[in-house]
């Protein structure tokens, strides 16, 4: 008598595989395999949560790291541009004198040197001229526009290097005060320049 022929049954498609292997398995090995999976997703779910707290903890402290490097931005430049003072020789009358003004633009360029030796400017600084702008006069005081540095290379022309200041000269009381000034550059690419307003100290 012939062997029965081998009988065997055929798979399903790919969609119903999983089931169709499930369902080949016994009760025991199928609450494993639903206890094994329900960990699994646990488990992923704690992954998931672990990520999503880093990285929400990292955004945290990159925009931290933002605002101090902004505030310490800030508070060097508000040191940058804080007023400078001194006290003009002789009786300081409006409109101010000549030796007044060159006491003046003395003061400045000290002032220019001694922030080159600090290393937050760059050199060399050789004089100051400073300019009486007439509309910013008062009773008692007067506004100038200081420049300091020296003459750059000559392309055909002359480029001056150097930097502004604002200056206000009270002439009732015979003081100077002047700031540095940081104005936004002339190229395009400003967006992240910072400025602040100068002192009422400087300014008209």
């Amino acid at each position: 008598m012939d062997p029965a022929p081998d009988r065997y049954e055929p798979l399903p498609g790919l969609t119903k595989l999983p089931r169709w292997l499930i369902g080949r398995l016994s009760r025991r090995n199928r609450i494993v395999l639903g206890a094994t999976g329900l960990l699994v997703a646990v488990g992923l779910g704690l992954a998931v949560a672990a990520l999503v707290r880093t990285g929400d903890r990292q955004a945290r402290e990159a925009r931290d790291a933002d605002r101090q490097r902004a505030a310490a931005a800030t508070r060097a430049l508000a040191e940058d541009q804080r007023p400078r003072r001194a006290r003009l020789p002789g009786r300081v009358t409006e409109p101010v004198s000549p030796a007044a003004v060159a006491a003046l633009e003395r003061d400045i360029t000290r002032d220019a040197r001694s922030r080159v030796r600090a290393d937050d400017i760059e050199g060399p600084i050789k004089a100051t001229a400073c300019t009486e702008i007439h509309s910013g006069r008062t009773a008692t005081t007067a506004v100038f526009s200081c420049f300091t540095g020296s003459a750059g290379a000559r392309l055909n022309y002359d480029i001056e290097v150097g930097y502004r200041f604002s200056a206000k000269v009270d002439t009732a009381r015979g003081t100077a005060a002047w700031c540095k000034r940081n104005p936004r550059p002339l190229h395009p690419d400003t967006a992240a320049f910072r400025t602040l307003p100068l002192d009422p100290a400087c300014r008209p």
